[in-house]
């Protein structure tokens, strides 16, 4: 847990360092993409090493962390401040039925094939998915954006 909290701490600093950054578009985003996956495929190939199980809590940490500051972010830039809490909201409702889902489909998962490799696999293949949609996202609406004078 030590692992995970100071990448969670660490996730929501460098997510604000990316947002200012990045300010342009979904890039910010794709650590959020692939660090699950990062974290996925170090249990599959490196399952024995403490040394690199270490890194998992952290890299989901992280993914967390950048999550948290990230979504209301995009909310607001890609749909404007008119209907933010029922955008913000709507978005929210999606994370908690996948995280509340999560669990119950791993598990099946498990129970079906013994092993939770084919979920990793799915999880490795996912990432690269959700950064390849992040980028079709595009650059911020300019209705959205305040003008200077």
């Amino acid at each position: 847990m030590i692992f995970y909290g100071v990448g969670g701490v660490a996730g929501r600093l460098v997510g604000g360092g990316l947002l200012d950054r990045f300010s342009k578009g979904p890039w910010a985003m794709l650590p959020t993409s692939f660090l699950p996956s990062l974290a996925a495929l170090v249990l599959i190939v490196g399952p024995n090493s403490r040394f690199l199980l270490a890194f998992v809590p952290l890299f989901v940490g992280l993914a967390a962390g950048l999550e948290v500051d990230i979504v209301p972010y995009f909310s607001s830039r890609y749909f404007g401040l008119k209907n933010f809490g029922a955008i913000y909201a709507s978005l929210s409702v999606f994370f908690v039925i996948g995280n509340g889902m999560a669990p119950l489909l791993g598990s099946m998962a498990f129970d079906h094939f013994g092993s939770y490799h084919y979920v990793l696999i799915a999880v490795v293949i996912a990432g690269p998915v959700a950064a390849l949609l992040l980028g079709l996202l595009g650059s911020y609406p300019d209705r959205f954006t305040r003008r200077a004078g």
